[in-house]
């Protein structure tokens, strides 16, 4: 077994296994739910305010966040051309990749288990607390390096993509879009058949059918 199977399995919730399965079995894996989430407008309020607070206030540069429809949709290059900006403080912390957005089902859970532990805590915080804490905590001590300019970060996914202008609200956010020809045949050739990047020519194009549609 690969480092990178073992890796994905030991960090694997039970309730991910189901996911985990279909697509190591070539099998549509993704669900709308799993690149919006549903969120009253007060809730929306109070997260956002939670991540401020916890990032020092909204007066600190504004981080830009290049996001990917999915991997192979141009993320790398469209940072590299960003980085030349005299403005701009790329990759942070040495962070050449922030998926934070595409973890946040783990941080969920996370909390999930907090609430678990004594469900009164239910009256006073939220599924999301715990992201959006993380985020603004995280942007805070990256902003520490950067000084004056502004944080560069990048992700190749836009799953959760309606939290990013909630937990970092004070982001410029990028996202790139490619054809999904050319993502696929990139996906395809760029990918050993035993590497855990690899996916089905479905997957793929299942995976660009929901992405576009969120951004």
């Amino acid at each position: 077994m690969s480092s990178g199977y073992k890796s994905l399995l030991q960090s694997t919730r039970l309730g991910q296994v189901p996911k985990l399965t279909k697509r190591v079995l070539g099998l549509k894996y993704l669900k709308e739910n799993d690149f919006l989430v549903d969120l009253d407008q007060d809730e929306v309020t109070r997260l956002t305010k939670l991540a401020e607070r916890a990032a020092g206030g909204p007066a600190v540069p504004s981080p830009v966040l290049v996001l990917g429809v999915m991997p192979r949709s141009g993320s790398n290059f469209l940072r590299d051309v960003l980085a030349e900006h005299p403005d701009l403080y790329p990759d942070p912390g040495r962070l050449y990749e922030f998926p934070i957005l595409h973890a946040a089902g783990s941080a969920r859970s996370f909390m999930t288990d907090f609430i678990a532990m004594f469900p009164r805590n239910a009256e006073v915080v939220g599924e999301w607390d715990a992201l959006a804490m993380l985020a603004g905590a995280w942007m805070r001590e990256l902003q520490a390096e950067a000084g004056g300019k502004r944080i560069l970060l990048k992700c190749p996914h836009v799953q959760y993509l309606n939290l990013a202008p909630i937990i970092f609200p004070n982001a410029k956010i990028v996202i790139c879009l490619r054809d999904g020809r050319d993502i696929a045949d990139s996906t395809l050739r760029t990918f050993k058949r035993a590497s855990l990047a690899r996916k089905t020519l479905s997957q793929i194009a299942h995976e660009w059918t929901l992405g576009p549609t969120q951004c």
